[in-house]
């Protein structure tokens, strides 16, 4: 059993898709080549509930942040070796008459198989150099397991077939010799070798990446908790698409598994739960989080309606739409159990009192699902009274507060309920009623002047 997750939830958390086009993949991505950017994004679309591999995965970037290791990979020079590897011919025998041809096309000029063979050569020659220099200080006790095989590969490729090669000079021209010689060598002895190290050091870009956004943002490892009810708890959790974010704490334990949480617009309430499904998708691809501190329990599955949008294709309304939403997570919850839930404004697309009595249907049910956790924000205030008559359940909310005339928020979380209501002021001072009766005082006074 995999971890849930579908394109509503990714498209919520604006992972791989934003309008401002500031994605989280994008965050992450300061790779230097091609292929470093799709095992970065096979990292990302891939979540998973598998602690050894999450562990794993956290280890060798927190090396990589550590260590300050750096291997400065070329995309263009990765990518002729490729070409070179891949070429559909014969290698050339180290024999006097391929030699001869092969000097003869040389001198021509005009043979891309050949110009491929020499150039790429050349580069693996330039690529292998640069790899042994940047890694000649590791000391494999102290390096994850994925950096230790890399490492005892590379020696094992270099030290047999492969070592006069990095001796060459690549400013200076290979002879036509050397070429037959390496050809041979590469192409027949060493080509799935260096095919695979190149692999390798895709995801090592992946990685040196992930780590880059670390140090540069100041991203926490999260560390996992083993036991199932051992929940999450999560110090100065902000969203890193924010600028100068105000950090939140949350402690979610197995007496408290559902959330209810308010207020008024603007105050924090929808960053708020962003962020939480961002740190629990990324805790869960072995990723750093915008955070000063996570512990965490490994979950099933995450799921979100952030910004659910009307089905037109369909013919669903935004409320239909969010009743689907809500079955949906119903049977995956049956399915998968243990998963990770978040509703932001549940049932805003009908009334109030349809939206209160659908709430107070639904979240009810939430505090009986013990191995899940549910966050359910809203605006319908009234749910509080109810809902305090139940066990396993917080009150959290964001308030906002008047002062000399303007409207203030500290965007921080606290315990209750948000009685604040604030949106007839921002009504107001749009100047939408001004803006109206701007327009239609010229057809007033034409009115008493002709009268």
């Amino acid at each position: 059993m995999g971890f849930e997750i579908d394109r509503q939830t990714l498209t919520d958390l604006e992972i791989f898709t934003s309008e401002s086009g500031d994605t989280i993949y994008s965050f992450f991505n300061s790779c230097a080549t091609i292929g470093g950017r799709k095992k970065l994004e096979s990292m990302m679309r891939n979540p998973s509930n598998d602690l050894l591999l999450l562990t794993e995965r956290k280890k060798i970037i927190e090396f990589f942040v550590v260590s300050k290791l750096l291997i400065p990979l070329k995309n263009y020079e990765l990518e002729i070796v490729e070409e070179y590897l891949n070429l559909n011919t014969n290698h050339i025998a180290p024999n006097f008459s391929s030699v001869l041809k092969l000097e003869i096309k040389r001198s021509v000029g005009t043979d891309q198989d050949v110009y491929k063979i020499e150039s790429g050569i050349g580069h693996l020659a330039s690529l292998l150099t640069n790899i042994k220099r940047n890694i000649s200080t590791l000391k494999l006790p102290d390096c994850p397991e994925f950096i230790s095989l890399f490492i005892n590969n590379f020696n094992d490729l270099t030290t047999s077939a492969l070592q006069e090669l990095m001796a060459l000079q690549p400013a200076k021209k290979i002879s036509t010799n050397t070429i037959a010689r390496f050809d041979q060598k590469i192409r027949r002895g060493a080509h799935q070798n260096i095919l695979n190290l190149i692999q390798t050091l895709y995801e090592i870009d992946a990685y040196q990446s992930i780590a880059n956004a670390a140090l540069k943002h100041s991203l926490c490892f999260p560390e996992y908790l083993s036991e199932r009810n051992g929940s999450a708890e999560i110090t100065g959790l902000y969203h890193p698409g924010i600028p100068q974010p105000v950090g939140n704490d949350i402690t979610i334990d197995a007496n408290n598994n559902v959330f209810f949480m308010t207020g008024a617009n603007m105050s924090g309430k929808s960053s708020f739960l962003k962020a939480l499904g961002l740190a629990i998708y990324l805790a869960h691809i072995g990723f750093p989080v915008p955070a000063k501190r996570m512990h965490t329990r490994i979950f099933n599955g995450l799921i979100t309606m952030l910004n659910l949008a009307d089905n037109i294709n369909l013919g669903y309304s935004h409320f239909y739409s969010e009743v689907m939403r809500v079955k949906e997570s119903a049977i995956k919850l049956v399915e998968q159990k243990n998963l990770f839930v978040i509703y932001d404004e549940l049932f805003r697309g009908t009334n109030n009192k349809d939206a209160y009595d659908a709430s107070l249907l639904i979240i009810p049910l939430f505090t009986k699902t013990k191995h899940s956790v549910f966050f359910v924000s809203s605006h319908v205030l009234e749910l509080g009274d109810e809902l305090r008559k139940l066990s396993n359940i917080s009150f959290k909310c964001f308030h906002s507060r008047f002062a000399e005339g303007s409207l203030l928020f500290d965007y921080k979380l606290y315990d209750g309920i948000s009685t604040d209501h604030i949106g007839m002021y921002i009504v107001e001072k749009a100047g939408i009623v001004e803006i109206i009766e701007q327009e239609e005082m010229p057809s007033i006074k034409n009115q008493t002047l002709t009268n």
